[in-house]
């Protein structure tokens, strides 16, 4: 329900009572001088109830933490240092009992595993190591959070035990690569090895307890086993081997970025000195720990979460609560874990040690649209009333438990439920400000003024962002809400949430690209010869996350090409309304679940429902040394579904547009490979053409996502759309309207994306130019990842909207129908899913074009030529290609070869002098002497009927005549096929003929 509305400085709010405001913002309210007793008592009702709606806010709040860094992918390289500590001494050195309770404790060094073994996200449970010594010994106690602990694997007994197959902490020592190897399990079996030589034996002790949400361990190792003495600097490494949540789980001190702890070229060093006074901090961040959440065993799943809710008043009115859940390393499409449902109840009743909970219900629902979080809403009014329901005058705390029934890579200690009530705001972050809204064409930009901005000056590298996004803490988030009348503290709880936008997002970081890096290197390069290293293939390895791109300059976005790019500090988010009317829009800030819900105000707009149009940025790279004629201009497309698989994507494209384009010139829609980008492309086949270049950021396979991409929900359940090809469209629609393009002359330029955008977008293009085939495309199994990424796994339980599974909707060869004219497809290399074999060209899709009769010449002799047009007329072979002309399409050509040396298929043909009327058809066909087949396609005017019937007859044009005699004309009929299409079989081109005149008519 809204807040009753406060009265007005110095207004009257009752009968005998004014009400001032107070400088502090606070209202004060009394009865009038002379008023009645009743209007008095009036007074104090009122005055309560002005109080009781003071306090009537909606707080949001977080019980728990998240991780600090988002789990992720491991790094492209690894640090350039490896992490160091300093050993102090021992007074006296602790009992070792396994407990780590000893006083002694409290002075050692302590050093962190944060990281997996292999680099690729945060440590699955905290783990802390504290080292001492003395002369003679290093003491190494270990702290492992387990909440998990009566699933301890400690089967392992004895001296020399394969430790890590249990629950177990390893660590390495030596002073050089020749190092030793020391490990003890939960259980207390130990292990120890010079190298792998487990018979080697250093003399160490050890010792290990299990306690409540964790097990520790203690261990004394002889210093001179591993040749180490005061001063003296080792090379070290300490992993942990966690099985507790059924999986094997490896994190380290210093992770080797690879499956393999055996890597002493990324272990840190162990000083045995006092630590120095500008001593370096550790760069493991400490582990978070929250005492509102505890993680319970629980049979039949992942456990138990129960989040004590202290401060939430029992009787509170629940707005809102979302459970978070984080993993420990990042789940794409390509994980095996994507598949797997997250399957979340609330309990009523806690199970008893060792049962199966029996929830009740339904499982928790992820709330749209971001579907990162779970509804918790009900299971924390439950506790609300079970706590208020309890005896008078109890301080009975809200508690409400989860039973998470699966959730692979399930990060427990991270758990956090925030829950929006009625009550109080307190502690509030600074509010954003100087919100803003502007409509066009189907989407509302919104803006607003960040509250203590990462970044405030007009220029930043991608490293200078990078590490202001590392090291941003509690930054400010930002949450947007649209209602359909003014929003404010009172009506926000009836405002619709619709995004969360992260801190700096007024910087386009998908901008970055290779295109710049290469020129930078061009005009100064790091070291001599750095393009030429490697046979110019070094510069190939950058990519957007190398260590490289750090340098580059981030662009601001534009929304208004005449206002230019928004100033830094601006927050942006663009969103496409479902309906059309009178919107208004909230920018509420959010610091560690806490919303400043007290000072909201809104922006109003006239809301239309649209796909928008792109936004002009700026002038895109040029050169260095050359680069295509005209001006290159970048633009930005803000996608929702269908065209992108989230709310609110940013697109980058670039468009070259030639000097002194008169009337309406042809386009180039160029389709960038693997690795680089839309900035500037490396291929153009007109000089008179405009060059368009999409960005296939993040990467799609040129097709499309998975509904579950970026969000919690099961791949399994979702469906793989096209919405990568739905947003090319989009822009080459707007392309057709804000620039003059001539819609008949498109060509699409690249691999295997812009062959399936023609095949299923054909009546768009004129003519596909294949520069190659991707060798390394969705039929290849080393590259299966990255499709895997965008669309889920192969598998016969993910499909698209249509249908289809096994990434079928990739298999160019199915895509080729006989009922649609397809555009004239000219193709360099061997064709996408070719025979095996050295120098073979033949192959599924070359197969199926011609076996559909469609338009299609291909070479691939000594590695393939492109047939392109003429640079200077656009002309092929002397003929414009366009989508509203006819075009031959030519099969079981005699002179079609295979083999490294002369591999083709209708490489030799050309055509002339078409004619198309509706009677009849006629074109010249130019080639070396030959038999084949033709089918016309892309007929306008000579429509032929399914089964309809025909006469034809091919007449060889004059030319030089052999002993023979001059070739004979040939003639026949033949009737088109059910899908309305004309095949001619059997033509003969004689020898020395200048062409072969052939007609078709109807029958009579």
């Amino acid at each position: 329900m809204a807040a009753p509305r406060p009265p007005q400085p110095g207004a009257i709010a009752g009968p005998g009572v004014r009400c001032t405001l107070l400088p502090d913002g606070r209202r004060m309210c009394r009865p009038r001088e002379g008023a009645p007793m009743r209007h008095a008592v009036r007074a104090v009702l009122i005055v309560a109830a002005l109080v009781a709606a003071a306090q009537a806010e909606v707080v949001t709040r977080r019980w728990g933490a998240p991780p600090r860094a988002a789990a992720g992918k491991a790094q492209q390289q690894p640090p350039a240092r490896p992490p160091i500590a300093y050993i102090p001494r021992c007074k006296s050195p602790p009992a070792l009992d396994g407990r780590l309770d000893d006083t002694a404790w409290s002075a050692a060094t302590t050093v962190r595993l944060s990281r997996t073994l292999d680099g690729t996200g945060p440590a699955a449970q905290p783990t802390e190591v504290r080292l001492l010594r003395d002369a003679k010994m290093l003491y190494v106690g270990v702290r492992c959070t387990e909440p998990l602990a009566d699933r301890i694997r400690r089967q392992m007994r004895g001296q020399d035990a394969d430790v890590w197959q249990d629950d177990s902490v390893e660590i390495f020592l030596g002073r050089d690569e020749t190092y030793c190897h020391f490990g003890v399990s939960a259980g207390g079996a130990t292990y120890d090895a010079r190298l792998k030589d487990r018979g080697w034996d250093s003399g160490f002790r050890a010792a290990a307890a299990v306690g409540s949400g964790e097990w520790t361990a203690e261990l004394i190792i002889p210093l001179d086993a591993v040749d180490a003495g005061e001063g003296r600097a080792l090379i070290a490494n300490f992993t942990r081997n966690r099985h507790a949540a059924g999986r094997w789980e490896e994190s380290a001190w210093s992770p080797t970025f690879s499956g393999d702890s055996h890597v002493p070229a990324r272990f840190g060093r162990l000083m045995l000195s006092e630590p120095p006074r500008d001593a370096p901090a550790p760069e493991s961040q400490p582990a978070v720990s929250d005492s509102a959440v505890e993680v319970l065993p629980a049979a039949g799943g992942e456990g138990i979460v129960r989040i004590t809710l202290a401060g939430l008043p029992p009787g509170a009115t629940i707005y809102r609560a979302d459970l978070f859940i984080y993993r420990t390393a990042a789940v794409t499409g390509a994980s095996a874990e994507a598949m797997v449902e997250i399957e979340i109840y609330a309990l009523a009743d806690e199970p008893a040690a060792g049962e199966t909970p029996k929830p009740a219900g339904r499982p928790l629902a992820l709330r749209a649209p971001l579907f990162d979080r779970f509804d918790a809403t009900e299971a924390v009014r439950a506790a609300c009333r079970q706590a208020a329901a309890g005896p008078a005058g109890a301080q009975t705390p809200v508690r409400v438990a989860f039973f998470v029934k699966s959730c692979p890579l399930w990060n427990a200690q991270a758990t956090c439920l925030e829950v929006a009530y009625e009550g109080e705001a307190k502690n509030l972050p600074p509010p954003a400000t100087d919100v803003r809204a502007v409509h066009r064409a189907g989407q509302t930009f919104i803006t607003w003024r960040e509250a203590d901005p990462l970044v405030v000056s007009d220029r930043a590298t991608w490293g200078e962002i990078r590490t202001a996004l590392a090291r941003a803490g509690a930054a400010c988030r930002y949450r947007i809400y649209r209602c359909a009348k003014p929003i404010d503290a009172a009506s926000l709880r009836e405002a619709e949430l619709i995004a969360e936008v992260p801190p700096l997002s007024v910087w386009n970081i998908n901008a970055r690209n290779k295109e710049y890096l290469i020129g930078q290197a061009m005009l100064q390069s790091d070291e001599m010869g750095e393009l030429a290293r490697d046979y110019n293939g070094y510069m190939h390895t950058w990519t957007v996350d190398s260590p490289r791109m750090d340098r580059f300059p981030v662009p601001r976005f534009v929304i208004d090409e005449k206002a230019g790019p928004l100033p830094p500090g601006t927050g942006l988010y663009v969103y496409n309304p479902p309906a059309a009317g009178r919107s208004h829009y909230a920018v509420v800030a959010v610091r560690e679940g806490v919303e400043n819900t007290r000072d909201v105000v809104s922006a109003a707009v006239d809301d239309t429902v649209g796909t928008g149009e792109p936004v002009c940025q700026g002038d895109g790279l040029r050169g260095p040394y050359f680069d295509y004629p005209g001006v290159r201009r970048v633009y930005v497309q803000w996608c929702s579904p269908p065209l992108s698989p989230r709310p609110g994507m940013a697109f980058n494209w670039s468009v070259l547009t030639p000097p002194d384009v008169r009337g309406r010139a042809p386009a180039e829609l160029y389709f960038h490979p693997e690795g680089y980008s839309y900035a500037q492309p490396g291929k153009k086949l007109l000089r008179d053409s405009i060059q368009i270049a999409p960005h296939d950021c993040p990467a799609s396979g040129w097709y499309g996502y998975n509904d579950s991409w970026g969000t919690l929900r099961s791949w399994r359940n979702g469906v793989v759309r096209n919405h990568t090809q739905q947003r090319i469209v989009a822009f080459l629609d707007w392309a057709i309207r804000a620039l003059p393009i001539d819609p008949d002359r498109i060509l699409a330029v690249g691999a295997d994306g812009a062959a399936a955008l023609a095949l299923n977008y054909p009546e768009h293009f004129a003519a596909v130019f294949v520069t190659g085939f991707d060798r390394q495309g969705v039929l290849e199994p080393k590259a299966a990842d990255r499709f895997a990424a965008a669309w889920g796994v192969k598998s016969g339980d993910i499909a698209d909207d249509k249908g289809r599974s096994q990434w079928a909707w990739a298999n160019l060869d199915e895509m080729v129908r006989r009922d649609v004219d397809l555009p004239f497809f000219v193709c360099r290399g061997p064709s996408w899913g070719g025979d095996p074999g050295w120098g073979k060209g033949w192959g599924r899709f070359y197969r199926a074009m011609l076996k559909a009769g469609q338009p299609l010449v291909a070479h691939w002799a000594w590695g393939g030529q492109l047939q392109k047009p003429d640079w200077h007329t656009g002309l092929w072979r002397g003929v414009e290609l366009r989508r509203n002309a006819p075009v031959p399409a030519f099969s079981n050509c005699s002179l079609d070869q295979e083999g490294e040396g002369f591999g083709n298929t209708n490489a030799g043909f050309a055509w002339k002098d078409v004619v198309d009327t509706p009677d009849s058809f006629e074109i010249t066909v130019v080639s070396r002497e030959c038999t084949f087949d033709m089918t016309p396609r892309r007929l306008q005017k000579f429509r032929t009927a399914p089964g309809e019937k025909l006469r034809w007859q091919a007449t060889p044009l004059p030319g030089r005549t052999s002993a023979k005699g001059p070739p004979q004309a040939q003639s026949g009929e033949t009737a088109a096929d059910s899908t309305g299409v004309v095949t001619i079989r059997g033509l003969a081109m004689p020898r020395e003929c200048p062409g072969l005149r052939v007609a078709i008519t109807r029958a009579r």
